[in-house]
């Protein structure tokens, strides 16, 4: 408190000073010649006050120092010292504090799960809601929404079809190989003078599309159209009357915990 008080006054005294020095200059430019010099002579009274006053209040150099250090220890900027990165303890407060929060979202959710978990292997009738009510909360299991999730079962079985790969080529290759592609659909043939720049190209790993999945997964079963005897299911579908995709197939949707 003492320290603060010392820098108000520190200040409070420089700022009236200055002040002063203002008005005398403000004074002198507004007068007459004949009396100018008396107010620059305020000026320079004023000037020998200012270096005075300094001169007297620098020798706090400790209280003034002590004060600066102390706020820069607080919040400085992250600084390099001896290969290592320090930071101010108001950064490492904010970090500490946002892995407690972290932590303890973890456990949040963990406890959600279990909870789920449990829930999910009571006996529940079909159709009725899952939930449990208490005396001031109830927790429910709710399906979570928006579209099926797909299921990659082995990747190497699901078809060209519903793969991609990302291209890199050269801009100049990309003309003639539209030209190829077109002498090829209509001629079958193949010019090889572009063999070396199509060379030059580099091409990503296969990567199955999922939303090229999940639109096949959503089509209808192609062979069930040709009928089956009642009881007998389609082999291709198992009966789903949607068509399959080898390797892949919709995963149940998840359900999650609400709480009221």
């Amino acid at each position: 408190m003492s320290l603060e008080l010392s820098l108000y006054e520190l200040q409070e005294g420089l700022r009236e000073l200055y002040a002063m020095r203002e008005e005398a200059r403000a004074q002198m430019d507004a007068a007459p010649d004949s009396t100018a010099g008396e107010f620059a002579g305020q000026i320079d009274v004023i000037n020998e006050s200012i270096t005075q006053y300094l001169r007297a209040e620098i020798r706090k150099v400790d209280g003034t120092a002590d004060f600066i250090l102390m706020l820069d220890r607080l919040c400085h900027e992250p600084r390099e010292r001896k290969g290592v990165t320090e930071r101010c303890e108001i950064d490492q407060e904010i970090d500490r504090l946002r892995s407690r929060r972290d932590n303890l979202r973890a456990i949040v959710a963990n406890v959600k799960e279990r909870v789920a978990f449990v829930m999910n292997e009571m006996p529940w009738r079909e159709g009725k809601p899952k939930k449990l009510e208490g005396v001031r909360h109830t927790m429910t299991l709710r399906g979570n929404g928006g579209a099926m999730p797909v299921e990659i079962t082995d990747e190497s079985l699901v078809p060209d079809e519903y793969c991609r790969v990302t291209v890199t080529m050269p801009a100049q290759v990309w003309p003639a190989l539209l030209d190829l592609a077109r002498e090829m659909a209509a001629m079958n043939g193949y010019l090889p003078s572009l063999s070396k720049d199509i060379a030059c190209m580099k091409i990503g790993p296969r990567e199955v599309s999922r939303s090229a999945v999940a639109e096949a997964l959503n089509q209808p079963c192609p062979d069930c159209d040709t009928g089956y005897p009642e009881g007998r299911q389609c082999p291709s579908c198992g009966g789903t009357a949607k068509r399959g995709v080898p390797g892949a197939r919709f995963a149940p949707r998840s359900e999650s915990l609400q709480i009221r």
